[in-house]
């Protein structure tokens, strides 16, 4: 999944809640919101590469951080879907192995 440049951040509302964006390079989509945990907005809040967003033997036990981290791939394979984005490498790889059949049958 080595993402380099892809980042999660998460941003605090006055409302009691905290949103979840990811930044991959100079764009930013939203994904999702949830309510505050300090946990959850200390470990995110600076932003955490998308390879360190979901590696849950950095959650130190924290549930809620666990929770959160396990959201986090399916709401980006939505945002590549829907955006026809490339972020995680299994996507890319099928991608790439579509393209080639692709070019294969038009031969």
């Amino acid at each position: 999944m080595k993402s380099n440049n892809v980042v999660i951040i998460c941003k605090n509302t006055e409302h009691g809640t905290q949103n979840f964006f990811l930044l991959n390079g100079t764009d930013e989509y939203f994904l999702f919101t949830e309510g505050y945990k300090k946990g959850v907005y200390d470990y995110y809040s600076r932003g955490v590469r998308l390879d360190d967003a979901n590696n849950f033997s950095k959650s130190k036990r924290n549930t809620a951080l666990m929770k959160t981290m396990s959201k986090i791939p399916m709401y980006v394979k939505y945002l590549e879907r829907e955006y026809d984005l490339e972020i995680f490498e299994k996507t890319k790889r099928k991608n790439k192995s579509f393209a080639n059949k692709e070019q294969r049958k038009a031969s």
